[in-house]
């Protein structure tokens, strides 16, 4: 199967319902072989856990098909559920970047397939294209960035 073209994004669901949380999108298609000559694959089926809270792992999540819902754990225990991602949009940057544990669980809605970025790839590809990496991080900066302006304005709209 080839990925070269799954960063045709369909709309995304709920806060990520813009084309601001497509990764990489404007990478030429020997960019996106490069990268994903570089990832592991993994398919998922709708219910999985693709990554649990407090889990430590340093590897970015590409969804190059299905949906996941982002669900962190509230005060009594429950989980709610922050948001979806789907094709085309990335999870898993906060601890790629920072080495801290994840801070929220990832559970498939649908049938999928994740393309898995490991830290130790992405330094290979700073080694072998560092202009290539180099827009992996600033694209990285950019969705965080977003996301931490959602998350800024769900806090302002709690305190009333």
């Amino acid at each position: 199967m080839r990925f070269s073209s799954f960063f045709e994004y369909p709309d995304l669901e709920e806060q990520e319902s813009s084309n601001d949380f497509s990764f990489l999108g404007d990478c030429s298609e020997d960019e996106w072989d490069k990268i994903v000559d570089l990832t592991q694959r993994r398919e998922f089926s709708a219910g999985d856990t693709i990554v649990a809270e407090g889990e430590a792992d340093r590897a970015l999540y590409i969804v190059a098909s299905g949906t996941l819902e982002v669900r962190v754990r509230q005060s009594k225990g429950l989980r709610t559920r922050v948001t979806t991602i789907s094709k085309g949009s990335i999870f898993g940057e906060q601890a790629f970047l920072d080495g801290q544990p994840r801070s929220a669980q990832v559970r498939a809605v649908t049938d999928g397939e994740l393309l898995i970025l490991t830290l130790d790839a992405f330094k290979s590809l700073v080694g072998w294209e560092p202009k290539l990496a180099t827009q992996i991080l600033f694209d990285l900066g950019r969705i965080l960035s977003i996301r931490l302006r959602h998350t800024t304005a769900l806090i302002s709209k709690w305190g009333g």
